[in-house]
């Protein structure tokens, strides 16, 4: 396993995750991301393909799932795999799914690159659509997540209050948020000799 540490600017690891994205993307290792992306109207977070890393506003803590990322996968996958590597940013819980549909042949991971996270747990989309906290749901998550509280445990949906498997597996590479201190490292871990290959410059 290949491990290193991505700095986080300014307490900002929106900001710093979306840096480590776009850099992967420009080093033409990865054609295009699978990322969860906001809309326009800030109310819900959707996976998008994207290419241009100029274009990449990810926001990987966003705590939805509007749509099973595995889906997308197998519908991008399951007639013809991508020519180059695309990189799919997915929950634990979505890349299990998405094994499972590899073993159906309903998705094919050839050209895949899956980039696990760590994750937080998700809330329902009517609640964070009218989320009643002051702050967004992913700040309001993330202080959370500093503080070790477990305020945000209220908004989650019941499938994420009962996981005992948010840390992800069969990944390529996992971003890693739990036992560090997010405001200022995130783990980034190669778990496969692609992810290493990627991770290696």
């Amino acid at each position: 396993m290949t491990q290193k540490v991505l700095k986080i600017k300014d307490n900002d690891v929106i900001s710093s995750t979306n840096e480590f994205l776009r850099h992967l993307l420009s080093s033409g290792k990865i054609q295009a991301l699978l990322v969860p992306q906001s809309t326009p109207s800030k109310k819900v977070a959707y996976p998008v393909l994207i290419a241009d890393p100029k274009k990449l506003h990810a926001d990987l803590i966003a705590p939805i799932l509007p749509v099973a990322t595995a889906t997308v996968v197998s519908k991008i996958t399951k007639i013809q795999p991508p020519s180059k590597p695309i990189g799919v940013v997915m929950r634990a819980c979505q890349i299990r799914a998405l094994i499972e549909l590899v073993k159906l042949n309903q998705a094919n991971l050839t050209n895949i690159v899956i980039i696990g996270v760590d994750c937080p747990g998700t809330f329902p989309i009517n609640v964070y659509a009218g989320f009643p906290e002051k702050k967004t749901p992913t700040h309001f998550l993330l202080d959370t997540m500093v503080k070790k509280s477990n305020d945000a445990e209220q908004y989650f949906r019941s499938a994420c209050q009962v996981c005992k498997d948010p840390i992800p597996t069969n990944a390529d590479i996992v971003l890693g948020f739990y036992g560090v201190d997010i405001e200022k490292e995130i783990i980034v871990e190669a778990h496969s000799e692609l992810g290493k290959e990627i991770l290696k410059d």
